[in-house]
């Protein structure tokens, strides 16, 4: 009978490289359940009934999160992307962000 092993230590693992306006560079890695299921319900939400200042703390406090889901475990705070980013960025970062997820979760490797 063989024996059979698993270490998560090894799973093949991409990240995705993000440069922050100041320089800083992050690999950020894939996010953790609850960040990716509150990054889709916002992606998903109706904007047009929403309170704009609301949805905008939301989705800094959300960006902050993934983006400080990173290798170097550099701390990305809410305060700091609502500051520096506007709903463009974080915006734009989201959609790369899902591409990202997806191809690696699409990938055979």
């Amino acid at each position: 009978m063989a024996n059979y092993s698993f270490s998560f230590n090894k799973v093949n693992k991409r990240f995705f490289n993000v440069e922050l306006k100041d320089g800083k560079k992050l690999q950020v890695k894939m996010p953790t359940k609850k960040v990716f299921e509150a990054l889709k319900e916002l992606q998903d939400m109706d904007t047009a009934n929403v309170d704009a200042a609301l949805f905008y703390d939301d989705l800094s406090t959300l960006c902050a999160a993934a983006l400080s889901n990173n290798m170097t475990k550099e701390k990305i705070t809410a305060e700091y992307i609502a500051e520096e980013y506007d709903l463009k960025e974080l915006t734009d970062f989201v959609k790369e962000f899902f591409v990202y997820v997806g191809e690696e979760v699409d990938s055979p490797n």
